[in-house]
């Protein structure tokens, strides 16, 4: 009762079986013992020979060994213990009923068992029909699977299984076949439209790429000419900077032969002051010199020539000068007129000093004639003052051009820095360029290689049958 309420609850299904078979094994015997051994019993422990075989049908051939066993090992305690048992029995049974309860258990265990072998044999024998059912069917879905699977081998994805198999996993063999023939067959078509997509997409980009390598390489020509002008250009930016630099220098030269030349006038204008200086002392002393005056009034013509020269000199510097520019490059030829003229002015000077020497132990008639010539040498000291004056001020304009030129020239030095620096980015830039067609040209070759493999893919495609 407990095995049938587990097997009820808890779907014990073994625990069932053993239990029964323990009942059917243990009951008639411990009942046999009790009623005083096999004669008496009319060898109820018959019925323990059912345990073995219900074993075989519920259970298994191997464990119905110990089942049997088990009944040969209480079998062989029952003779053990038989005669002790009839001892221990008190009433007295008749031979009737002896033999009745014999021929009950006897014909009763044989029923059982017969029944039990019929049930089996049953079993077994609709067990091998259904098993040469389910081979002769499973023959035949074999044979249209080999038959289907053939057609597949060689690219035939119509030959799909129709049978009617009545065993279920027959069925669901036959249908997840047919279920993936079905979707290959879908997978392949799919495949196939791509592929021609692919393959036009890979014209089209092959088409594309070879335009484009086609332009790109158009302009690495063009590029290739503006990198060798930007090399140039960089070169000749540093000449421009060595130019700057070396006018620069030229200017500053310039600006120490002014400053030169302003210094040698200004002792010009001294020594002329000394010589007025002397002319005025002298005055008195020479008025009587007639003679000499004519002497001296042919100096101070040379003197007027050289006055004239330097008026001409100081015109022609000024000329110099604002055509120079800032640059001021011909002033050096005016400061050296103006050295050359300083010296003719010095030796005329030592002349009149000569001849004044010689008029002092001469006459002193020439006083009138003297009085003009200090004139004429006042006049020259004005035009030595006046070419002073214009002097410095090419000086102060020099030092200004020099100043501006030495700014200008550490601005210029600074953007020709920064224009070689982009000029050197410029050219990465190329340089990334010329790396970008490189890889552009790998790319078409790619795309040629990608272009075979998807012609090579249709036509394998193209052997599968799905219609």
């Amino acid at each position: 009762g407990l095995a049938l309420l587990f097997y009820k609850l808890f779907k014990w299904e073994k625990l069932l079986v053993n239990t029964q078979l323990i009942m059917i094994l243990v009951i008639p015997t411990v009942l046999q013992w009790s009623l005083g051994g096999f004669q008496l019993s009319g060898v109820v422990c018959l019925w323990s020979s059912v345990a073995p075989f219900g074993a075989i049908i519920f259970q298994s051939s191997r464990k119905a060994v110990f089942w049997v066993l088990s009944y040969l090992i209480l079998l062989s305690i029952s003779f053990y213990f038989d005669s002790d048992l009839m001892k221990l029995q008190t009433s007295e049974i008749s031979s009737n009923t002896k033999l009745f309860f014999f021929g009950m258990n006897l014909i009763g265990t044989s029923f059982v068992t017969f029944g039990a072998i019929f049930y089996y044999n049953k079993n077994l024998m609709d067990e091998k029909l259904e098993k040469e059912s389910f081979l002769n069917s499973l023959n035949l879905n074999i044979d249209l699977l080999l038959n289907s699977i053939d057609k597949f081998s060689v690219g035939d994805l119509t030959g799909k299984v129709s049978t009617e198999a009545e065993d279920e996993s027959q069925k669901k063999l036959i249908f997840g076949y047919n279920t993936s023939l079905d979707l290959i067959k879908t997978l392949v078509e799919d495949l196939r439209d791509k592929s021609f997509n692919v393959h036009e997409l890979i014209m089209e980009n092959t088409q594309s790429l070879r335009e484009l390598e086609d332009n790109v390489h158009l302009n690495s020509d063009k590029f290739k000419g503006v990198d060798s002008n930007l090399k140039n250009l960089i070169l000749y930016l540093g000449e421009v900077n060595k130019l700057i630099v070396d006018n620069e220098n030229i200017t500053r030269d310039n600006k120490e032969l002014a400053l030169f030349g302003g210094q040698t006038l200004k002792e010009a204008v001294g020594k002329f002051e000394d010589v007025k200086k002397s002319f005025e002392e002298t005055d008195e002393m020479v008025k009587h010199l007639e003679k000499v005056s004519l002497e001296i009034g042919e100096i101070t013509s040379s003197i007027n020539e050289i006055s004239e020269s330097t008026n001409l000199l100081a015109l022609n510097a000024s000329i110099e000068a604002a055509r120079a520019g800032v640059h001021g490059r011909g002033f050096s030829v005016v400061a050296k007129e103006i050295g050359n003229l300083t010296n003719s002015t010095t030796d005329a000077t030592q002349k009149i000093n000569n001849k004044i020497k010689e008029i002092k132990s001469k006459t002193k008639l020439a006083s009138s004639q003297f009085s003009k010539s200090n004139e004429l040498i006042l006049t020259a000291l004005d035009s030595l003052r006046n070419m002073e004056f214009t002097m410095n001020e090419m000086i102060q304009y020099s030092e200004k051009s020099s100043s501006n030129i030495e700014k200008i020239a550490s601005e210029t030095e600074k953007e020709i820095k920064l224009i070689k620096e982009d000029l050197n980015k410029l050219l990465g830039v190329l340089d990334g360029f010329n790396l970008i067609t490189d890889k552009i040209d790998e790319i078409y070759h790619e795309s040629d290689t990608m272009k075979k493999t998807a012609n090579q893919m249709i036509e394998r495609i193209e052997k599968f049958k799905v219609i």
